[in-house]
Order: C-alpha cells, then structure tokens, then sequence
C-alpha cells in the first residue's frame, strides 16, 4: 500500500519508513505536522495514512477527522497515550487502529490488516445508511405527489399511485423524480392560484 507517514518527531521517521518498506508497502508522503495534512489533500495519492505521535491533542484530533471527512482513508495512530478519553476521542476522530507503545516491525502487517477492515466495514455502513436515507426521502417525495393528485383529480391514493408510476415509465424516469417535478410546479403556484392553474400540474403525471 502507499502510505502517508506523519512522526511529530523527524528522528523516529527513518524507523518507521524501514519498518513499513520491509513489510511490503511504501512510502509516499513524509510530514512531521497535522495541518500539512489539509494543506497538501490528496498529494502522492496515499491509501493508508500512519501516524506516529507521543499523545494527540485536541488540535490533532480535529486535523484528522477533517482529513478523514475529505478524503477517507484507514488510519493507523501509534501513541503512547493509554487513556481510555484518548482512546475514544481517537475513535470518533476516525481512527481504525489506535495501539499504545505496541508499534513492532513484526506486528505492522497485522494492524493494518485490522485498520483496513474496519475502515472498509464503516464505509460500507455509510453507503448502507445513505441509501435507506435516500430511499426514505424518495418516499416522502412520492406520498406528497401522491396527495395532491389525489386531491387535485379526486382520485384514489391507489390510482394517484398509478399515475406516478405509469408517468416514470412512460418518460423513463424514476417515480421519486416524477414526484419532485410535481411539487416543484405547485411550489412556485401562488397559493390562491384556480383550480385550472393548479390542475396543471398534473400533466406530469400523466403518460
């Protein structure tokens, strides 16, 4: 893997670059400061980052989670900060494997083992919940369209259904979207607009 390596202190970091060749991976970025992390983003284009680091402070911390909030990637932090708030600031920080004085050329491969399976069984959690997330929206999106077919025709909720899904097939578009450009037109509708203004609408729904 390319790693980014960051040591707060530079004496340490010809060790550990030792170390991370002899165990089959590379160094491709060397910082010895947190805020170079913002600063140069994606550069050498790193797939683990490393860190080494006596204690993180709050500064740190918060350098890390917005590292990881724009460009994700597993991370490993060897410290020699045993506290359990040190241990579960690193956790909400994002931190995959965070081992107190445990750092061993021998034992690199396995922690990053752990690190990347984490790291890759969290990101699978996020698509999971943005997609419920997305398809709980696009179901408020098609119960609203719904109601106000529903109301603007005098029609059943099964009809008004229907009519949603009928309209998505006939102009190849999903029902949620068909939904939205409903709303969206009787959004921008004043609200004492006729009933034949307002009937207008529902031509979106009609195949």
């Amino acid at each position: 893997m390319k790693v980014l390596l960051l040591v707060d202190a530079p004496g340490e970091i010809a060790p550990l670059r030792t170390a991370i060749k002899k165990a089959g991976h590379r160094v491709v970025v060397e910082l010895t400061s947190f805020a170079d992390c913002l600063r140069l983003g994606g550069a050498g284009d790193p797939e683990l980052i490393i860190v080494s680091v006596d204690a993180l402070g709050d500064s740190a911390l918060a350098q890390l989670a917005e590292q990881n909030r724009r460009c994700p990637h597993p991370l490993v932090v060897f410290t020699h900060d045993p506290s359990r708030a040190g241990i579960q600031a690193a956790i909400g920080a994002g931190i995959n494997a965070y081992v107190v004085d445990g750092f061993s050329p021998e034992r690199l491969n396995p922690i990053i083992d752990v690190a990347v399976a984490r790291f890759n069984e969290f990101r699978a959690l996020q698509r999971k919940l943005g997609e419920a997330q997305d398809k709980r929206s696009e179901r408020k999106l098609i119960e609203r369209a719904k109601g106000m077919l529903m109301k603007l025709r005098g029609i059943s909720e099964e009809s008004a259904y229907q009519a949603l899904r009928k309209a998505a097939m006939d102009k190849n578009l999903r029902m949620s979207e068909v939904a939205a450009r409903i709303i969206a037109v009787d959004d921008v509708l004043p609200p004492h607009s006729d009933a034949v203004a307002r009937g207008k609408i529902t031509d979106l729904a009609r195949g």
